[in-house]
């Protein structure tokens, strides 16, 4: 797969976090802490949207996921979770089910880069 080649976060990205912390790291600990939280929330309410084909709730959820991982610099996440937007758009959820699957996969890769920048 193209973007697993790709770092799960842009470093760009936490630059520019750790610019506007001005260095507070206890503020980026607690950001990354309520992203991935709120993301493992929301992962959540993915599949039960998938469960119940609520593909409005399935829009919604994956909306709010791409707009959290952006802010982090979760490019790939927020590639995937454009995608089952869309799928979610159209009313059938034909490939919901593999495009949640790979948004977990993600997931956990944006975790342990966001854990690493944390501890380097």
């Amino acid at each position: 797969m193209q973007e697993d080649r790709k770092p799960a976060v842009d470093g760009a990205a936490i630059a520019r976090l750790r610019e506007i912390a001005d260095g507070d790291l206890t503020f980026l600990k607690e950001v990354f802490g309520a992203y991935q939280t709120d993301t493992a929330k929301r992962l959540v309410d993915l599949r039960s949207a998938l469960a119940t084909g609520d593909a409005k709730g399935m829009r919604r959820t994956a909306h709010t996921i791409q707009g959290s991982s952006l802010n982090v610099g979760a490019e790939n996440l927020t590639t995937y979770c454009r995608q089952l937007e869309r799928i979610a758009e159209s009313g059938k959820l034909d490939g919901a089910a593999e495009l949640i699957a790979r948004i977990e996969q993600e997931s956990k890769r944006v975790e342990a880069a966001l854990s690493g920048f944390m501890q380097g």
